[in-house]
């Protein structure tokens, strides 16, 4: 009998990932049908989607609100989605607060429930979630190695998996054949702006990495610069922001395009894990509604942001937050990398130390044949039977 798998994800990482394991588990039982919640990246993995989250992305209190009136009638049909489908295995992607209340409901209706991308604490905080995800969640597997105390002492069921983009971020060309492809000259100094994959961060980082790219280009002669659009959405809001500067757009070929690169500007993120596995040095920004971030500096105040820096306990690659994030700031960053050859070269090399904990390849396999364990579906690893990195 055909086994059905209920898939969530809020947004283009989520999506992406998401889209990942349906593949994988496929590889396992072609039979398999999968529906769910998701963008384009799950359609094209053969996903039937019941509603499209591509907007659903968000940071910030008042930023979550407005969303909210968006994903609100999304949740309030969640049971009777689960009702009407009837799945195997529920199998939520990220993207906590939303996904939670659908495990709590998959879980309600006797679901099993593996959370994929299972929420970690960045910052030593959230004892309830992890109460709350031993009570609601067959089998969490995470894919960054931290909070794994926090779930050993709830009791919650959970695997380190590894990061999959171990596996998926690796360019496809040598670096010169991609700065052909990108139309680079093989000695010019290339920048790579990346400014999110969310409206909103672009809306207030592009115009920050346009005038850094002025600024650079002034005294950087045959500099190039190339801003990475994410999402097809986002093209108006990029080319808006770039006016005259001398930036470029790629869409296409990501890992190829951060190889060409010899500095990175990105915003905090997937990108920044995608470029510690790429050895890339990089410059991590980000910028709140000013609201939000005094919101956040009375709560959570982190000490440091980018994942690279998070594991590796200490600034690896430099970060400009909020009043910090500025043009000249960005320029200044950029242009001590790009002129020291023994700067770039520590920092490859201290990236790469973080890489090697982001586990060790076969992640998309691990979770497959975990999750695939749970719903008892062929080739699964009987029971969620640990696995070795």
């Amino acid at each position: 009998m055909t086994k059905k798998i209920f898939m969530i994800a809020g947004e283009v990482s989520g999506d992406v990932n998401a889209s990942h394991l349906a593949r994988a588990m496929r590889r396992l039982d072609p039979s398999l049908e999968f529906v769910g919640i998701g963008g384009g990246n799950m359609r094209d993995a053969g996903v039937r989607l019941l509603a499209d989250s591509t907007t659903w992305g968000s940071i910030g209190f008042f930023e979550g609100f407005v969303k909210g009136l968006v994903i609100y009638p999304v949740a309030r049909r969640l049971k009777a989605m689960f009702e009407s489908e009837k799945p195997d295995l529920f199998i939520p992607v990220d993207y906590r607060v939303f996904n939670m209340r659908a495990a709590r409901i998959a879980k309600s209706l006797g679901i099993p429930v593996v959370y994929f991308f299972a929420p970690v604490s960045w910052f030593g905080s959230g004892g309830k979630r992890f109460q709350a995800l031993a009570e609601t969640v067959d089998l969490s597997l995470l894919a960054l190695p931290m909070s794994l105390d926090d779930y050993a002492a709830a009791g919650a069921r959970h695997e380190y998996i590894g990061h999959p983009l171990v596996d998926a971020a690796k360019p496809s060309m040598t670096k010169l054949e991609a700065r052909e492809f990108f139309g680079v000259e093989p000695d010019a100094p290339l920048v790579g702006l990346m400014p999110g994959s969310r409206g909103q961060e672009v809306k207030r980082l592009m115009p920050v990495f346009a005038r850094a790219a002025e600024i650079v280009a002034a005294r950087v002669p045959g500099a190039r610069f190339i801003a990475f659009r994410a999402a097809p959405q986002l093209d108006a809001e990029i080319r808006k922001h770039i006016r005259n500067a001398p930036v470029d757009v790629a869409s296409e070929k990501v890992y190829d395009f951060m190889n060409a690169c010899d500095v990175l500007a990105l915003c905090s993120g997937t990108a920044t894990h995608e470029a510690a596995l790429m050895g890339k040095p990089m410059i991590i920004s980000y910028k709140l509604h000013p609201v939000t971030a005094w919101i956040a500096r009375r709560t959570v105040n982190p000490p440091m942001i980018g994942l690279p820096n998070i594991i590796a306990g200490e600034f690896v690659a430099p970060e400009l937050v909020q009043e910090e994030c500025v043009p000249e700031r960005v320029a200044e960053k950029i242009i001590e990398i790009l002129s020291s050859r023994e700067i770039r070269d520590r920092m490859t090399a201290q990236i790469k130390l973080v890489a090697e904990k982001l586990g060790s390849p076969g992640v998309l396999d691990r979770a497959a044949r975990l999750a695939a364990g749970v719903a008892g579906i062929a080739g699964g690893l009987p029971g969620g039977e640990r696995t070795k990195l």
